[in-house]
């Protein structure tokens, strides 16, 4: 581990600092950043002219112990994005003493009593955050090949069978649903002035395709899709190119919002850290990456299904404590 760095002077108005990141995590590697994540108050001249709002800077700094990152939030920001179920706020509620740097006036107290404010049961931050991940460095290329398959299926037909339609090609449409995880025979609902009435479909990728469908109209579509995925996608198709960093922080990411949803807090260091090391270097097939994020993305529906947590966290009970601690801070340790 890098030896600790302290760059931020004395300061009536720092409530919080933490090192963060793969150290918090204990994901680090060799030549691992130290992250330092930091909550301030705002001056009390913003006070006074009601221009308090919230905010984020960020800088970089290189060190004799390597390059240190430094993120500096204001408490109002942190309350935007702790309400908004952000993955960077909630985790900043659970870091263990081992790793906080500097805890100034009202904040241990005021933690305690923001937490069962700010959680929820909504975690569209850290589940955006998860498939963000997945979806652009990997997980796109399982659906790439399901698409791809389906579009060499349907070339094969051209151009004899390009004015048939799909329902015509069943036996091999079911051959593409047994064999690919995002094929699927499925069925859509078609409404008309009089009556409706539902079509056999096939649906490749969340895409539905109506039997009723030419060959010649759905294989235009899915060439579409194909091209749509990209070259990153293409080169997790083939096992290349995949940012395995962030494919672990997508996993860590989702365990968390299972751990949180399931207990009310976070643990860090992860206990899954020797997995996520191995997923960050490599060692793990990407097939099996790609079925671990859909399956805790699973997982995080049904920890929310059976959360004690409350379905919106009390916005109006979160802002009127802020509110106090600002109005301690101000009078309590002259700020200015």
């Amino acid at each position: 581990m890098k030896p600790e760095v302290n760059l931020l002077p004395p300061d009536s108005r720092l409530l919080f600092s933490a090192r963060y990141g793969s150290h918090l995590y204990g994901t680090a590697v060799e030549g691992s950043d130290i992250d330092v994540k930091v909550i301030m108050a705002e001056p009390f001249s913003s006070l006074v002219h009601r221009d308090i709002k919230p905010a984020t800077n960020h800088a970089n700094i290189v060190t004799e112990a390597g390059d240190v990152d430094i993120e500096v939030f204001t408490l109002a920001k942190w309350l935007d994005l702790a309400l908004g179920g952000q993955t960077v706020a909630l985790e900043l509620l659970f870091i263990p003493s081992v790793s906080v740097r500097h805890t100034g006036h009202r904040w241990e107290d005021f933690r305690k009593e923001i937490t069962p404010l700010v959680l929820s049961r909504n975690v569209a931050g850290m589940v955006g955050y998860c498939r963000a991940q997945a979806s652009k460095y990997g997980v796109k290329g399982e659906r790439l090949r399901s698409a791809t398959s389906v579009r060499d299926a349907l070339q094969v037909l051209m151009p004899r069978d390009a004015a048939s339609r799909l329902g015509e090609h069943v036996h091999l449409l079911c051959t593409l649903a047994e064999t690919y995880p995002y094929v699927e025979l499925s069925s859509v609902t078609v409404n008309n002035e009089t009556d409706s009435k539902v079509i056999n479909s096939l649906k490749v990728c969340g895409r539905q395709f109506p039997f009723t469908n030419t060959v010649q109209y759905s294989l235009n579509i899915v060439k579409g899709l194909v091209a749509r995925y990209g070259a990153r996608a293409r080169s997790a198709a083939n096992a290349e190119g995949i940012d395995w960093k962030a494919l672990m922080h997508a996993l860590r990411v989702g365990s968390e919002s299972v751990e949180l949803l399931s207990t009310g807090h976070i643990t860090f260091p992860r206990p899954e850290a020797a997995m996520l090391l191995r997923v960050r270097k490599g060692e793990v097939p990407y097939e099996t990456v790609s079925a671990q994020i859909e399956q805790i993305l699973v997982d995080v529906e049904l920890a929310s299904l059976d959360s004690d947590l409350p379905d919106v966290p009390d916005v109006a009970a979160a802002k009127k404590l802020t509110a106090e601690t600002y109005l301690a801070l101000y009078l309590g340790k002259g700020i200015t």
